[in-house]
């Protein structure tokens, strides 16, 4: 597990990988009586920020488990694995906004302050867990670790 992989988890709250989803586009044009269009998809997270951060909270609660109920590396390959899947919309989240400049992480920062204290409390708890020490040389538990901070595979 890199160093700039923990350094990102530690700051941010969760990640930075791949990119946001493509806003899907219509050629029909809408009607006020057309009683078939369905409710428009909630905004991605990057324009969501309280979302953002109440989702990243949940993810390091989620890392915080994983790390402290896995029994060896290779379960906690395969949950680190489906946490970096149920939570690939932060990860991509986060990867836009380190690019995307200071405002927005600073923007970022205090929507994740109602939630610091947990993130905090979760952060200390996975950074002390023996699994991280024990599994840190294991390539497939570093891989997956990264995953959930945007580390290229």
């Amino acid at each position: 597990m890199s160093r700039t992989a923990w350094a990102a988890i530690v700051a941010l709250g969760c990640g930075h990988p791949a990119g946001h989803p493509t806003p899907v586009t219509s050629s029909r044009p809408s009607s006020a009586t057309d009683a078939a269009v369905p409710d428009a998809p909630p905004p991605a997270l990057v324009d969501d920020l309280p979302r953002l951060a109440t989702r990243a909270a949940d993810l390091y609660h989620q890392l915080q488990h994983v790390v402290e109920s896995s029994a060896d590396c290779a379960a906690a390959t395969t949950a680190l694995n489906a946490l970096a899947d149920s939570f690939a919309d932060v990860i991509a989240a986060n990867a836009h906004i380190l690019h995307a400049g200071r405002d927005k992480i600073m923007q970022l920062r205090t929507a994740l302050a109602p939630h610091e204290a947990d993130i905090d409390a979760s952060a200390k708890a996975i950074s002390v867990a023996p699994l991280l020490g024990k599994c840190a040389q294991d390539a497939g538990f570093a891989k997956a670790f990264d995953r959930l901070v945007g580390e290229p595979s």
